[in-house]
Parts: C-alpha cells; sequence; structure tokens
C-alpha cells in the first residue's frame, strides 16, 4: 500500500522541480527583455540597485500566508518573487509579471511609499499594470477578452489595478475606490519609459 503513494509524492516532487526549472529559465531569459532592461537602467541611474535585483522562484501552494490568486509579489526585503507553482502562462506573459514587479521596486525606490498606504499602492499598481504591457492590445484581446479597442487600455489598467490592490487585506474591501482616487495621475505617470510599452 505504501507504493502507490511514494510513486503519487515523487511524481509531485518531480512535477515541482519541473516548474522551478521552468520558472529559473524564464528569469533567465527575461534579462534580454527590453522592457526589462530599461527598468533596470531606471533603477540604477536612481542608485537603488548596483546589480539586478533578486527574483526568487517559490512553491507559493506551500506557504499559506501567500493569497491564492497572486502569481507574483514584490518586498523590499525579498525582491522579487514568483511562484513556480502558479505560472501556467506563456513566457511573455511571465516576462510581463516580472515587469509589473519591478515597477513596484521602481516606486518604492523613486517614492517614500507607504506598505500601509492604500493610495499608495493603488498608485503602483496603476503603474504596473500600465508599465508591464499586461494591458497591452494584444493581451486584452486575447487573455481578457475585451474587443473593444476605445479606452480598453484604460478599462483594463483600472481593472488589473483594482484586481491587485484587492490583494492586499487593508486595502481590498474599498480596492476601487483608492483605484479610483488616484487614477489620472498615476496613469499619466510612465517613468522610466517615455510612453507605455
Amino acid at each position: 500500500m505504501a507504493t502507490p503513494k511514494t510513486e503519487a509524492t515523487s511524481k509531485t516532487e518531480e512535477q515541482s522541480q519541473k516548474e522551478v526549472s521552468r520558472c529559473q529559465e524564464i528569469i533567465n531569459s527575461v534579462f534580454q527583455n527590453e522592457e526589462y532592461q530599461m527598468i533596470i537602467r531606471g533603477l540604477k541611474k536612481m542608485g537603488c540597485i548596483s546589480a539586478d535585483p533578486k527574483v526568487a522562484c517559490v512553491e507559493c501552494d506551500k506557504r499559506p500566508e501567500i493569497p491564492k490568486g497572486t502569481n507574483a509579489f514584490f518586498s523590499t526585503a525579498e525582491g522579487i518573487t514568483l511562484c513556480s507553482d502558479r505560472l501556467q502562462l506563456p513566457d511573455f506573459r511571465v516576462h510581463q509579471i516580472i515587469n509589473h514587479e519591478l515597477i513596484h521596486a521602481f516606486d518604492f525606490c523613486r517614492a517614500d511609499l507607504k506598505q500601509d498606504s492604500c493610495t499608495d499602492l493603488a498608485c503602483t499598481e496603476i503603474r504596473a499594470s500600465n508599465l508591464s504591457g499586461e494591458c497591452s492590445a494584444f493581451n486584452n484581446f486575447i487573455f481578457f477578452r475585451n474587443y473593444s479597442l476605445a479606452g480598453a487600455r484604460k478599462e483594463c489598467v483600472k481593472s488589473r489595478a483594482t484586481l491587485s490592490l484587492s490583494m492586499h487585506p487593508g486595502c481590498a474591501s474599498r480596492a476601487s475606490k483608492f483605484v479610483d482616487q488616484v487614477f489620472d495621475v498615476c496613469y499619466k505617470d510612465t517613468k522610466p519609459f517615455s510612453s507605455p510599452p
């Protein structure tokens, strides 16, 4: 009877190893991404980093403190964490997720953002959704099934920022209010880019 359990366990371990390996490969490939390089140059220019930031792969399903819908996150202490067990996406989408988290790193470096300020967090979520590429016309059409052209990017940014902000426990109940409150100013702020990628 112990044999089937051992086989199931080894398959799970094998799958976990494959997920972590894929995650590491994606991290290595993102270094060639043009948007990634521009954000890194911006971080270096401001003196925030001297080398590429730490990007780690972890199995988030084994960490109960990480909310279920989260596939990546940034913290000033740990850098960028990717959930290797939640990245069932094409590589270019994972690149966008890494860029999203890098925009948070950029924002926390250039401004004195407070982790407990819902308006600060709303602003960085708006910027990350706008500047990571996740709300590009292609993604809007293919992933989010938004077939409208007029205002689609703004609608996507607002929706994605609200969703991200709702993952922060202190902001969840009024996430859309906080996003609306700072949307116009933060949407127009495209640093380190001259315009959204």
